[in-house]
């Protein structure tokens, strides 16, 4: 059943990380990585932002998608880190915005100690720090909205010519985005709703006193798997732009 442009059956989608050869390896070396970020930062998610690109190219490819063996790591950590550039650059804004307004909210609410003193500009930096915070939690939720649009098929287009200013000719992508909007759209709920359900299976085990220890063993293979859905779901995406768009 085609969802839209080249986007495949969900059951489909599902089922690939769990099939072929020594998938629970490769599910296994997966989940260890995300689980060692937790401890180590960055490092780890550059090798699998690395694999998830490879599996991105398989679904743009429309080659029969599974997970491919963990080999070639420099190939991974290259591919890897220029995803991760990319999705920095494009969710700067968002983060400036944000930061921001936080940041001005904790200066005014440092300058409160004045108070002491008797004087009376404290109040109006605090409502005027308070109210920069407001004012950017929803347009850098917006601004955030706006990356979590453009990344994916920025990063299709990066990894399809293999190089990182691709990501950033916005009239090449653009219009193998707009192409199948359908597509990303579903692409899109379909994805945030299988980890809405597997987060909050994973959070029911936050409340019992004697499972709580497993939730970070179980929310690595988690952001893992939804990794991997990410990138077959949005590289059928991208194939079905191009379709759309060049045929």
């Amino acid at each position: 059943m085609d969802i839209a442009h080249g986007l495949k059956s969900f059951g489909e989608l599902l089922a690939f990380p769990v099939r072929g050869e020594k998938w629970a390896e490769k599910m296994l070396i997966g989940s260890g990585l995300v689980l060692l970020s937790f401890v180590v930062p960055i490092v780890p998610l550059i090798f699998v932002n690395g694999y998830a690109i490879r599996i991105l190219l398989q679904a743009i490819g429309s080659e029969r998608l599974e997970l491919p063996a963990w080999r070639d790591w420099d190939k991974l950590a290259s591919y890897g880190a220029r995803a991760l550039v990319i999705g920095l650059v494009f969710s700067l804004p968002a983060l400036v915005v944000m930061l921001g307004g936080f940041g001005l909210y904790m200066l005014s609410t440092l300058s409160m100690s004045a108070i002491e003193n008797g004087a009376a500009w404290p109040i109006g930096l605090f409502f005027l720090g308070m109210g920069a915070w407001m004012i950017s939690i929803p347009i850098g939720s917006l601004l955030m909205v706006l990356a979590a649009v453009i990344i994916p098929p920025a990063l299709a287009h990066f990894a399809v010519n293999d190089r990182l200013s691709a990501a950033f000719r916005f009239k090449e992508w653009w219009p193998i985005l707009t192409a199948n909007k359908l597509g990303y759209l579903v692409a899109w709920i379909f994805l945030m709703g299988v980890f809405a359900l597997t987060y909050w299976v994973v959070v029911m085990f936050g409340y019992t006193f004697f499972l709580c220890w497993l939730m970070p063993f179980l929310m690595a293979p988690v952001s893992y798997f939804v990794s991997v859905l990410g990138a077959a779901l949005f590289g059928e995406c991208y194939r079905g732009g191009m379709i759309a768009r060049y045929s």
